[in-house]
């Protein structure tokens, strides 16, 4: 490939995350380092931003206002999907050729994959050549072929540290052999669902939550659980999220939430008091509970997606964790195709959820457990949190 030199836009794409500004910083940072790059880009509104060409000089930016994008949760330049024709991205690569576009990173989802290589596609078209990386970022860790999805980490420290608050308010005010239920409103997703369960510290301690419905639900399971686990620990806390269905995949809540449905079952057969707890708003991430570790591999993303398309002249690219086989916890990056991952999950792996037992193994605490490690500590004035804003 031709040695590139020009311009570089930088873009967030899909679904925003608490990490994706640390991605943003990480990649400003480092492609100011090259004497490759004249100017550096943003892209203001995501997708509908590079349709209508809304770019803005981020070299200019303070670095005050650079480094505060490391606490920043959500998408500092905006991340917005909107529906695109041929022709748009025709548009597209037209505009990236007028301004000398030669290096392009995208931060974005299993979504924004498809995009890059409409995009790679149009440049190729208009006879624009330029390297594209994405820098793939899933809170539901739903991207394929890496070991997790960056920002992954920061919502299982964010839902599990929720939990535990809303757990230790509730111990407070019940008496024993009570019954609580914590709905997480809307996850449809094991990777998230799990997430709440690192709370228990260890899956074999008598920690909440004492019960998980992940999917299947059996009435008589429900109640043998629930009576087994009030005698050992003298209450029950359950979690349940989005779907209840019996074994022929039908749902069983009659018209009621998930969180309601077992509420109701609980009351029928036991003679304790019942609490319902639903979280809507446990997917906010917080800028409390960035992963250390999430934080880490994010920069270590970043940088490496540069070195790719400035030294080694390599696009189409999506960048990836690979987990060392070793006892202590690293993970080294690498990338694959991007073409690779389109219409791909990543799937929950079977053996990690048992339906008997109704609990999570310890397979998903050795996975996720350093994930969740290390905090990292925002700015302060006057007692509000700093956020970084471009102007």
């Amino acid at each position: 490939m031709t040695k590139l030199e020009g311009n570089v836009l930088l873009m967030q794409m899909g679904r925003p995350s608490a990490l994706m500004n640390v991605g943003l910083a990480a990649l400003i940072k480092s492609v100011l380092n090259y004497d490759a790059v004249e100017d550096v880009y943003g892209c203001i509104g995501g997708l509908e931003g590079l349709i209508t060409g809304n770019f803005i000089d981020l070299a200019s930016q303070q670095q005050k206002n650079i480094n505060n994008l490391s606490y920043t949760p959500g998408a500092a330049l905006g991340s917005r999907l909107v529906d695109c024709s041929d022709e748009d991205f025709n548009g597209v690569a037209s505009t990236l050729k007028e301004k000398n576009i030669r290096f392009m990173f995208v931060l974005g989802d299993e979504e924004s994959a498809k995009f890059c290589l409409k995009i790679e596609e149009a440049s190729t078209n208009v006879g624009h050549e330029m390297r594209l990386i994405l820098i793939p970022f899933s809170a539901d860790n739903a991207l394929p072929l890496t070991d997790h999805c960056l920002g992954y980490g920061s919502l299982l420290k964010h839902v599990s540290s929720l939990f535990t608050s809303v757990v230790a308010d509730v111990y407070s005010m019940q008496a024993s052999g009570s019954v609580t239920i914590v709905e997480l409103s809307g996850c449809d997703n094991m990777w998230s669902l799990c997430g709440a369960t690192l709370a228990k510290v260890r899956p074999d301690s008598n920690l909440a939550p004492h019960l998980m419905f992940a999917d299947l639900f059996e009435e008589q399971a429900l109640v043998k659980r629930v009576h087994g686990c009030i005698h050992t620990n003298g209450n029950c806390v359950i979690l349940v999220g989005r779907c209840l269905k019996s074994r022929s995949g039908e749902s069983v809540t009659e018209g009621r939430t998930p969180g309601q449905y077992i509420k109701f079952i609980t009351e029928a057969n036991f003679d304790v008091g019942v609490d319902l707890v639903v979280l809507n708003d446990w997917k906010r991430t917080s800028c409390m509970t960035i992963s250390g570790t999430d934080s880490a591999e994010t920069v270590s993303c970043a940088k490496r997606a540069v070195e790719l398309a400035l030294e080694n002249e390599i696009s189409g690219k999506m960048m990836i964790l690979l987990r060392s086989d070793s006892q202590k916890y690293s993970c080294e990056t690498s990338c694959v195709d991007i073409s690779n991952t389109i219409g791909k999950q990543k799937d929950f792996p079977s053996g990690w959820y048992s339906n008997e037992e109704n609990a999570v193994d310890a397979s998903f605490f050795k996975y996720a457990s350093p994930l969740i490690v290390g905090e990292m500590y925002p700015t302060y004035d006057s007692g509000i949190q700093v956020l970084a804003k471009f102007k």
